[in-house]
């Protein structure tokens, strides 16, 4: 069963694992870390309160992303949980 989180109720490595788990054998090397990770939330303008991180078992397994800004991006969907 799947749980899911605003990403302001995760901590930052949640955060990270999900970035990093979500992205593993992307085609460039997607990996982050926490301080990367900060300023990508800062300078892309994204939510905590508006993002979500789901879990299973509890470790996260997914993620969305969600501007603070009315612009829409287009996203690349993440790869189905292991």
């Amino acid at each position: 069963m799947f749980r899911i989180k605003r990403l302001s109720e995760c901590t930052f490595a949640e955060a990270v694992q999900a970035w990093n788990e979500g992205f593993k054998g992307y085609y460039a090397d997607m990996s982050t870390t926490l301080d990367r990770f900060v300023i990508r939330l800062g300078k892309e303008d994204l939510s905590p309160e508006l993002s979500i991180v789901a879990f299973a078992e509890n470790r996260p397994v997914g993620f969305v992303l969600n501007l603070r800004a009315e612009q829409v991006y287009m996203l690349r969907p993440m790869q189905a949980a292991r």
